[in-house]
């Protein structure tokens, strides 16, 4: 792979980017926050997403991950109820987070890169980086990592709950995220 992108390098020819699509059924966004000091799970069940990838020009990677937030799962029936209120995820008026990128950079480890982009989440953009271990499953993509944010500035778990419950103010976002070129059947038969 690295002769020919010195090949395309010298010879002034790009090399196309390619379009993806995420596997939701194989893909997770989960999250951990804590509530009275006790770390709690969490998860969205529902996402989708596209990308264009061109591994010789890393720097023009686009992304979009769309999260259904009213899927969001936090172990039981009222914690669950207590997340889809206005003083959480408001999913009555924000039903839809979305996860933009628009380039990654490869770190010096192999397989980690760096990821800016935006979160939006409650209607509100919010810049976000975190870095992740991108890997080749059979002709599939796969990415990992985590993503902490401050609920505070993202609005969440305020109101009238946290005078019941003491929220912490950080979140942990992990994605697993698994895609496979368009026009090509996904074959991720190879661990990654």
């Amino acid at each position: 792979m690295r002769y020919l992108a010195i090949l395309l390098a010298l010879t002034g020819l790009p090399a196309a980017a390619q379009d993806w699509t995420l596997l939701p059924d194989q893909s997770a966004i989960s999250f951990t926050y804590t509530e009275n000091d006790t770390p709690f799970p969490g998860a969205f069940t529902r996402l989708e997403g596209t990308a264009q990838f061109n591994e010789f020009r890393p720097q023009d990677t686009a992304v979009q991950v769309a999260v259904d937030v009213t899927s969001v799962r936090l172990g039981d029936f009222v914690r669950t109820a207590f997340a889809q209120t206005a003083d959480w995820f408001d999913t009555a008026r924000y039903p839809d987070a979305l996860f933009e990128l628009d380039g990654i950079t490869p770190l010096d480890e192999p397989g980690r890169w760096r990821a800016d982009g935006v979160m939006t989440i409650k209607g509100q953009r919010h810049p976000v980086s975190t870095t992740f271990l991108l890997t080749r499953p059979g002709n599939c993509l796969r990415a990992r990592g985590d993503l902490t944010m401050d609920l505070d500035e993202l609005g969440i778990g305020q109101g009238r709950v946290s005078r019941f419950i003491r929220v912490g103010r950080e979140i942990v976002l992990s994605f697993n995220l698994l895609g496979h070129p368009d026009g090509v059947a996904p074959d991720c038969s190879v661990a990654g």
